[in-house]
């Protein structure tokens, strides 16, 4: 696909973007440590939610050109879809011909954390077309395969390959996925600020794409760093996902 072409899906999927939320509430906890009389050692990780915000155009394909990448921040979105908010990205893995992906056309957001980080609850929402066809005509369409990588100060530090999802519903349109990367925290990264990449993508065949969306109060994609064990629980990509 190319990036033009994804102006035109990108303006009919906005406008049917429906309620979703990312909850917001930070605890500290630690992590290593706690075993010791001396603090020195202590790694404490706080669980942080963060939102993911089009870059300088609603296109996340735009990227590729030039245009900046979506990144992410504290700030949940404010806006709705119906006053003109709202970024999409289309991509499918049939662009995954090289070791770097293309931001192209395959989706990418970038961002920062402060601190240790042990984990990544991510909650994005999408318009899958082939699995919406194929749920109503009831042959199934109840999942999703993504392939993910995570990037750390420029550094890949955990994949997920052809990884599957439960395909929830999220409104009359809308899809949302959930997936996390688990036991992170690695000492020659610590604690300080880190530049984060995120990649995903939909795998299988090309019709296996989708349009992701975020940036509004419909479909407020985001990240939970250090997500407490309950919000993992039963999460794909934790290690008690039944694969």
């Amino acid at each position: 696909m190319r990036p033009s072409a994804a102006v035109p899906a990108l303006a009919l999927v906005l406008a049917a973007m429906v309620p979703g939320a990312v909850a917001a509430d930070d605890a500290c906890r630690l992590l290593e440590g706690g075993a010791t009389t001396d603090p020195s050692d202590d790694v404490e990780v706080c669980r942080t939610p963060v939102w993911i915000h089009q870059a300088d155009t609603k296109v996340g394909n735009l990227a590729g050109q030039g245009h900046g990448v979506p990144g992410w921040d504290g700030n949940a979105p404010t806006a709705s879809v119906t006053s003109g908010a709202g970024g999409g990205y289309a991509g499918t893995s049939a662009w995954q011909v090289t070791d770097a992906w293309d931001p192209t056309y395959t989706p990418a957001f970038e961002g920062s954390h402060d601190g240790a980080i042990d984990n990544l609850l991510i909650d994005l929402y999408l318009f899958p077309p082939q699995a919406m066809v194929e749920n109503a005509a009831g042959q199934g369409g109840t999942s999703f395969r993504v392939d993910a990588n995570l990037y750390v100060d420029g550094d890949l530090v955990a994949q997920h390959g052809d990884l599957t999802m439960d395909l929830e519903d999220a409104g009359d349109a809308v899809k949302k996925v959930q997936f996390a990367f688990v036991d992170l925290y690695d000492a020659t990264i610590g604690d300080g600020s880190h530049d984060l990449r995120l990649e995903v993508v939909g795998t299988g065949l090309a019709s296996n794409g989708a349009v992701w969306v975020y940036d509004t109060t419909e479909v407020p994609s985001g990240i939970v760093f250090n997500a407490t064990d309950d919000e993992l629980d039963g999460v794909a990509g934790n290690p008690d996902w039944p694969f």
